[in-house]
């Protein structure tokens, strides 16, 4: 915690054993010499990877400051929301479905792109895309860039995620916020390329769940308890059974 301090620009650094006291210290010396606090403590170097299953207070409390009132602003009672829609993202290998927070899910269409060989230049997405298979010349290829719930063509994907994107979010002048499921047990590697996508597709942030995780979630499943939670989420590409307690996944 120290390191990361460092990094951040802190000149000062002092621990404290629970939330009141930190929120102790830090009044006490900002209002004796406001020079110490040179950290913003809402910028949190992207290098630094937390263990979810490990501190899930943390990551609760992460969630709660980025998903309500942007990543970079700060954790007051008044401060102002940053603007945006809320979007998730289920990146299926058959199929895409988009979910807008009071709206419900708002997009559902198949994971296929059409692309022109000779122009490289993607010609249709989705439907459109999918209503091509087997029915084009060879100037036209038909692919699905995901395979077994993973990126197999990131470029491609990232075409495919700015379409949808756009269309969910429509003319807003401000970025989204990007919640995107993946397999449980992807790679590292794998993850990030999902998550650069998002990024690079338009979003202002992006955040990765386990799709197991994110079903349970999504069907009230008490995950927050010791108890154990059987999850079996059959997809078209890959199917997984978990078993979540406790804000984590257990078994899979």
């Amino acid at each position: 915690i120290r390191e990361v301090c460092h990094q951040g620009g802190a000149s000062h650094f002092e621990a404290a054993a629970t939330d009141r006291e930190a929120e102790g210290l830090w009044e006490a010396r900002r209002n004796v010499s406001p020079s110490l606090f040179k950290l913003n403590p809402h910028k949190i170097n992207e290098d630094v990877v937390v263990p979810v299953s490990n501190i899930p207070a943390i990551i609760r409390g992460l969630a709660r400051l980025s998903w309500n009132q942007g990543a970079n602003q700060p954790s007051t009672a008044g401060a102002a929301r940053m603007p945006g829609k809320k979007i998730g993202i289920d990146l299926g290998t058959v199929n895409v479905l988009a979910y807008v927070k009071g709206k419900g899910i708002v997009l559902q269409e198949p994971s296929v792109v059409a692309i022109s060989v000779t122009e490289n230049k993607i010609v249709a997405v989705g439907d459109e895309a999918r209503g091509m298979m087997d029915r084009t010349p060879e100037t036209i290829e038909v692919m699905r860039p995901l395979q077994s719930g993973v990126i197999a063509d990131y470029v491609v994907t990232e075409a495919m995620l700015r379409y949808f994107i756009r269309r969910v979010s429509g003319r807003s002048m401000f970025k989204p916020q990007i919640m995107i499921s993946v397999p449980v047990g992807v790679t590292s590697v794998e993850s990030r390329a999902v998550h650069d996508a998002a990024i690079q597709a338009g979003g202002r942030e992006a955040y990765l769940i386990p799709e197991p995780l994110a079903a349970a979630l999504g069907a009230g499943m008490p995950v927050n308890t010791p108890t154990g939670n059987l999850v079996v989420d059959i997809g078209g590409g890959t199917s997984e059974a978990a078993v979540i307690s406790m804000n984590g996944i257990v078994e899979y």
